[in-house]
């Protein structure tokens, strides 16, 4: 099992991003905003256009790619590969073509006679899910200078791939793992009221989902200068990418989130080197 993976140092931010073909009024430049009401979208489908390069301007520590609240089609592939060569010909790490949608539940998990394609969601579901596409490059990562993402999604009925916001991150890892006790699940701010009759009306709110992540055992060095850091950068405003276990493939969708705190708690000094704290993340939407 790999630890919690938070991402919060998103290296594309000041990075150069070319390559592909987008359109005039939602440019690639759109991937660095952090509302995904603002997406860049291509120009059309092709895998000519639905293509870019980040030049993150120095070498850095790259564990995670991703693309939150992307328009991928249930069978879209993608390819990430990340180097210090700018033409690729050589590259650090190769995703080869894989999927853009994650399994949502372990093959096998539903009723008999209930079936979906290579455990992902149906059509019916993608419709109001809000997925994020990732590589984990894995624990250590590579120090690489540019990243190259491909979309092969020729056949999006959309005739067009647009993603709300991309990450490229060396995402904090603690030592020791999230505690046992941690939470995940829908946030509804849905309000019901009764007629006199007694009839209940819901006025429906959208659902959103949370995390409540404790950590019980940071050491000084990971209490000073990740979890204070991460309060101070990112505060309620900042976006974060959040993935429980980045290993399990059986459930990657449903345990990664693209996020920001709805509360970040004070650090408690517990032990000679042992703090503990609590955060609450909450889906952006």
């Amino acid at each position: 099992m790999s630890k919690i993976a938070i991402a919060f140092d998103n290296l594309l931010d000041a990075a150069i991003l070319t390559g592909g073909s987008w359109a005039a009024g939602l440019p690639l430049n759109n991937l660095k905003t952090v509302d995904p009401s603002e997406p860049a979208r291509t120009s059309d489908a092709s895998n000519a256009s639905t293509k870019f390069d980040a030049d993150l301007k120095t070498s850095q520590v790259v564990k995670l790619v991703a693309l939150p609240h992307h328009n991928a089609s249930l069978f879209a592939k993608w390819r990430v590969r990340v180097g210090n060569d700018p033409t690729f010909t050589t590259h650090l790490y190769d995703s080869g073509e894989i999927d853009i949608w994650r399994a949502t539940e372990p093959f096998g998990e539903r009723q008999y006679a209930e079936f979906t394609w290579g455990s992902k969601l149906d059509s019916a579901d993608s419709a109001d899910f809000r997925p994020i596409a990732f590589v984990w490059i894995g624990d250590t990562g590579k120090i690489a200078r540019y990243v190259r993402v491909e979309i092969f999604d020729a056949n999006n009925v959309k005739s067009y791939f647009q993603a709300g916001r991309a990450y490229v991150s060396s995402a904090f890892q603690p030592t020791i793992n999230l505690q046992y006790g941690a939470e995940f699940g829908f946030e509804d701010n849905s309000r019901t009221t009764r007629s006199r009759g007694g009839q209940p009306y819901t006025d429906v709110e959208i659902k959103y989902r949370v995390f409540r992540i404790p950590f019980e055992h940071l050491t000084t060095h990971e209490a000073h200068n990740f979890g204070q850091e991460i309060g101070r950068i990112r505060g309620k405003s900042g976006d974060m990418i959040v993935i429980l276990n980045p290993e399990d493939t059986d459930n990657a969708a449903r345990q990664s989130l693209y996020c920001k705190f709805q509360d970040y708690g004070k650090t408690e000094y517990a032990h000679l080197n042992d703090h503990r704290t609590q955060w609450i993340v909450e889906e952006i939407i």
